[in-house]
């Protein structure tokens, strides 16, 4: 890992991406569940293994739909927020956390749920990489 992120070519300065293992080699069970809470220190800097989506950045205009995330007609119903839209209304925040564990009035979401509904969301980039216009997809444009 050392050698893999000491060589990485990525330029992001939050994140960086490696793939692991290298080609001809493979991980049991075992492997993967010893990487979970993986920290290295290379020079002064720490990486720590985090989940494959970590810093990425999508558009989310789908989800803000009235008909679309299972929270905006009750909120509508209850004349609250929309849950997606409430954070960039309320706090001009574009950031938007997962919410894994309860805070507040936001219910747990499991990772699970993140898998089944992330195919909805275009992928623009991760937080940190400079993205031509052109990379972008066709409904960003």
């Amino acid at each position: 890992l050392v050698d893999l992120l000491s060589k990485s070519s990525d330029t992001n300065r939050y994140v960086r991406d490696i793939i692991f293992p290298t080609r001809g080699y493979s991980c049991t069970v075992d492997d993967t569940l010893a990487l979970d809470d993986v920290e290295l220190v290379i020079g002064s800097v720490c990486y720590k293994r985090v989940h494959p989506d970590h810093m990425s950045v999508y558009d989310f205009t789908y989800w803000t739909l009235e008909d679309t995330h299972p929270g905006n007609m009750v909120a509508a119903m209850e004349g609250e927020y929309n849950p997606i839209m409430k954070w960039m209304d309320l706090d001009n925040n574009v950031f938007l956390t997962y919410p894994s564990f309860p805070s507040g009035d936001v219910p747990n979401h499991s990772i699970g749920r993140w898998n089944t509904h992330s195919t909805k969301f275009p992928m623009l980039g991760r937080f940190g990489d400079t993205v031509l216009f052109v990379d972008l997809p066709n409904e960003i444009r």
